[in-house]
């Protein structure tokens, strides 16, 4: 059975930043948050009707619509470098050199596979928990989960680690997130 994985870790998140955050500017942030996603046999369509339950239809479509490009971008940066990867190295994702970086929140994507076990590591520089982190998850789940078709497609392991330097909430009134 497939339990959800990016509403109920965004949704701890979320009271953990609102019971311990810190104040800074406009928002209220915890320091060097982490996730971590169990996504072997991974529901991607259940996922998506969860994040855009959690956000509202209209306010997820609009951020879908608005982070497009990035995501492209992400995704095929981070899919070229596996061919470059494999061009000059004679290896595939198994190499550690499979790493994409971005001057984005996203700031950087390391995809590594060892024999059936795939994991996706992310840095992100910061993230409006509430506006902007599901969308920006439930895509890298996507992103993850197109490579793993290509390289590890039956993994017994699939995990993807984000780790978020800034994991803020915005105060009420100060930003329509």
């Amino acid at each position: 059975m497939y339990y959800l994985q990016i509403v109920p870790k965004i949704q701890l998140l979320i009271k953990a930043i609102e019971s311990s955050g810190k104040p800074f500017q406009d928002t209220k942030e915890i320091l060097g948050a982490f996730l971590s996603l169990n996504l072997a046999n991974a529901e991607f369509d259940r996922e998506v009707i969860s994040v855009a339950s959690l956000m509202g239809t209209e306010k997820f479509v609009a951020k879908q619509e608005q982070e497009v490009d990035h995501y492209k971008m992400l995704s095929y940066g981070l899919k070229h470098r596996v061919k470059e990867v494999m061009y000059f190295n004679k290896c595939g994702p198994e190499n550690r050199k499979v790493v994409f970086f971005s001057n984005d929140c996203i700031s950087m994507i390391q995809y590594l596979v060892r024999g059936k076990t795939a994991m996706m590591l992310v840095h992100m520089r910061s993230s409006d928990v509430r506006g902007l982190l599901p969308v920006d998850t439930l895509n890298l789940v996507q992103i993850f989960l197109a490579l793993n078709k290509l390289y590890c497609p039956e993994p017994e392991v699939a995990t993807l680690d984000i780790v978020i330097g800034s994991a803020h909430l915005y105060n009420k009134g100060e930003r329509d997130s």
